[in-house]
């Protein structure tokens, strides 16, 4: 464990957790734009900055890949051979040739799904890895592991859990299952998965239990002894107790199809508003309203207000997208009073 980590790769970043800690590194706008790596130099040297944060011990690796770089279909066909249909028309419906990618298929949480990925977003990391003498064992789907894996940060206990997991997942190493042909003829099951999962959740929530109980009743027995000590004489010193600090709650991350988003019309491009929703919505954003500008508060320029809730990864992937239909979008932290989560205005 304390020799192995795990590489967590997104469109806009990186992440790289062992039992020492985990740090998080965004990549330069455009290193990696609609599932492929755009600038090769950017991401290397994006990973050799976040593995120098974490360890400078050559060490084995792990590496999930994000959703968000993934191309995946639920197979809805219980027939073997009306199965194996769906499965080719899926992939010759990916924009890459057959050689270019790499898939797997699985059955998760009773549900068969067939994954691909561009072969050009992990080879780059396999590159840069092995020319500073890290092994990569394996490179999964993230999404095998459900929310269990976090955006943010990975504790040392999942970091544990993934790496002692992923050398039973070899069904759907995207190292291992390369061949679309060997491919299809391995449909391995993982639909144990989400429970070992959640077993492994239950000593976070065991631990965080007895935590929270400890607190309370510390803070009982402080509340009682202060009322004892007050009332059975004044002329007694008065107990001084240092606070006891809260825990700090684990953050839950926030789902797309919950994130308000309102775009407003101010360039006076008939449909403007509506075109940049329907990009939004293909990033899986699902309430946006649109409207146009009061004439009164336009600025002239492109800008993209965020609430505190929205967390930086989700803030790069629309100021992204903003950028290839508007110029010069200036973003500001949203004031208090706003009805959305994220407000666009398009400038003149």
């Amino acid at each position: 464990m304390k020799d192995k980590c795990v590489i967590y790769i997104t469109t806009n970043h990186v992440i790289a957790s062992n039992a020492v800690g985990s740090e998080k590194q965004t990549f330069e706008i455009g290193t990696i734009r609609e599932k492929a790596v755009l600038k090769e130099d950017k991401l290397k040297e994006t990973i050799i900055e976040v593995l120098g944060k974490i360890s400078a011990k050559k060490a084995g690796v792990v590496i999930l890949i994000s959703e968000d770089l993934l191309f995946s279909k639920q197979i809805q066909s219980e027939d073997p051979e009306k199965a194996d249909t769906e499965v080719k028309k899926f992939l010759e419906s990916l924009p890459f040739k057959s050689e270019e990618i790499s898939v797997v298929k699985y059955e998760f949480q009773g549900k068969k799904t067939v994954t691909a990925i561009n072969k050009n977003v992990y080879l780059p990391l396999i590159t840069v890895l092995e020319n500073i003498e890290w092994k990569v064992e394996s490179i999964l789907p993230a999404t095998v592991f459900g929310e269990f894996v976090n955006e943010e940060t990975m504790a040392s206990e999942k970091v544990e859990f993934i790496l002692n997991r992923s050398g039973s997942l070899e069904a759907i190493n995207f190292l291992k299952n390369s061949s679309v042909v060997e491919k299809e003829e391995k449909v391995d099951a993982t639909e144990n998965l989400h429970d070992q999962i959640e077993e492994s959740n239950r000593p976070f929530i065991k631990k965080l239990l007895i935590g929270l109980f400890s607190f309370l009743l510390l803070t009982t027995i402080v509340t009682a002894y202060l009322i004892l000590t007050k009332n059975s004489s004044n002329n007694l010193p008065e107990a001084k107790i240092e606070p006891t600090a809260t825990p700090t709650p684990t953050l839950i991350p926030i789902l797309k199809s919950d994130i308000k988003i309102k775009i407003l019309n101010g360039s006076g491009v008939a449909g403007q508003a509506g075109k940049i929703k329907e990009k939004l919505i293909a990033l899986d954003f699902k309430d946006i309203e649109t409207g146009n500008a009061d004439e009164a508060t336009l600025k002239g320029k492109s800008t993209v207000e965020f609430s505190k809730k929205i967390p930086k990864s989700l803030q790069d992937e629309i100021v992204s997208e903003l950028n290839k239909s508007l110029s010069n979008v200036v973003v500001s932290s949203s004031a208090s009073g706003l009805s959305v989560d994220v407000l666009i205005t398009t400038g003149k």
